[in-house]
């Protein structure tokens, strides 16, 4: 086991800076690589590696660590700075096996730690095709059928080449391992269906009428009817249609219902439309959960409310989904509704649903993305 630390001593104290690379070798058919950020703001990090080459950039040394070895930092314990840049060590080997935090991932590591931080951002370097096998065993049910898996693919696919296009160079990484972004599993997870889906839509993205790459949004279950991003979001996405999905029907979450006092409400109300005055009233002018506004009454003065914003509010546990109506009944108030996640794009049991009828993954995916056309991206 190596345990290795970096500082600098002065009067103030001790300053650790350090980044930590670790690479492994890998060969797909398709080169690009994604920079994934693994986890942010981590106070320790515990890599472990067989036969590394490290590489410490600030004094330009090279050094060979035979074997198996643990290093470990602990990004918490920097004290007062003094002006230094920041320290860069490199880490790399042949394997495609390296566990972080006992977690294992392919391609190159990054650990960074900033002056203005106490903790580390770990950022993994991968072939985009080994990103998908990994995004495969957790954004979706590797065993589900291949058709669907496929599909999935392309979609993730589609947004991850996205998100790397629209960021900067000196972007640390692409594309963050959360819901924020696309979530993906480790090594150890990724079976023969994930492995095939991939290969088997190597390359492949969705593009709009004018041949441009779209950014490609999915989620749990719809509850009957797709959005597009501006009735959730605010912004038009070229290509994009709401579209019904019945196929979700008894799959997953069943509907739902979450009740709210009136002090809640007004509250969260007051916050989002800004109301100065003591709210006194509130009452609902009409219900429909295929709608993006709800329609409110508040102090006799009409507002209208985007439901987004509701679930931003109240946050998942209260609204799972943005397919939902409010309703008042004996002094409370009741979200009701259907699915799980935003409703934006593919509906993901929709889509099982179809495959489990026969319906391969391009038909899957014109039902969803209407608008939207199956390129290479060597055809963009």
């Amino acid at each position: 086991m190596l345990l290795l630390g970096f500082g600098f001593s002065s009067k103030e104290g001790t300053i650790f800076f350090f980044i930590l690379i670790l690479f492994s070798s890998l060969t797909y058919s398709y080169n690009q690589d994604i920079s994934v950020l693994i986890e942010k703001n981590a106070t320790k990090v515990e890599i472990t590696g067989k036969n590394l080459i490290k590489k410490n950039s600030w004094t330009n040394t090279k050094s060979i660590l035979p074997g198996t070895k643990t290093i470990r930092y602990n990004c918490d314990t920097k004290e007062s700075a003094i002006n230094h840049q920041d320290l860069y060590v490199s880490l790399r080997n042949k394997d495609q096996n390296i566990k972080i935090n006992n977690i294992s991932y392919p391609g190159e590591i990054s650990i960074r730690s900033l002056r203005s931080k106490n903790s580390c951002d770990i950022v993994s370097k991968m072939n985009i095709e080994k990103y998908i096998q990994l995004l495969l065993t957790k954004e979706m049910n590797p065993t589900w059928p291949i058709e669907v898996l496929k599909a999935q693919a392309i979609a993730a696919r589609s947004y991850a080449i996205h998100k790397m296009q629209s960021k900067s160079n000196k972007s640390f990484s692409h594309i963050e391992n959360s819901e924020k972004d696309q979530v993906i599993g480790h090594l150890k997870m990724i079976n023969k269906n994930a492995q095939m889906a991939a290969k088997q839509t190597n390359g492949l993205v969705l593009v709009n009428d004018r041949n441009q790459l779209t950014p490609v949004f999915y989620h749990s279950k719809c509850g009957g009817r797709t959005f597009n991003p501006k009735e959730i979001w605010g912004n038009s996405v070229r290509g994009y249609s709401s579209v019904p999905c019945p196929f979700c029907a008894g799959l997953g979450m069943k509907n739902w219902l979450n009740k709210v006092s009136f002090k809640t409400l007004s509250r969260k109300i007051s916050k989002a439309l800004k109301i100065r005055e003591k709210i006194t009233s509130i009452s609902i002018k009409y219900r429909n959960e295929h709608s993006n506004q709800v329609a409110l009454a508040v102090n006799n003065s009409l507002f209208k409310l985007k439901k987004s914003k509701l679930r931003n509010l109240f946050g998942r546990k209260i609204i799972p989904s943005n397919n939902f109506y409010l309703s008042e009944r004996n002094s409370n108030y009741y979200f009701e509704g259907q699915g799980y996640g935003h409703g934006v794009g593919m509906c993901q049991l929709g889509a099982l649903k179809l495959a489990k009828k026969g319906v391969d993954h391009k038909q899957i995916l014109k039902h969803y993305f209407p608008g939207l056309e199956i390129v290479n991206l060597s055809n963009i």
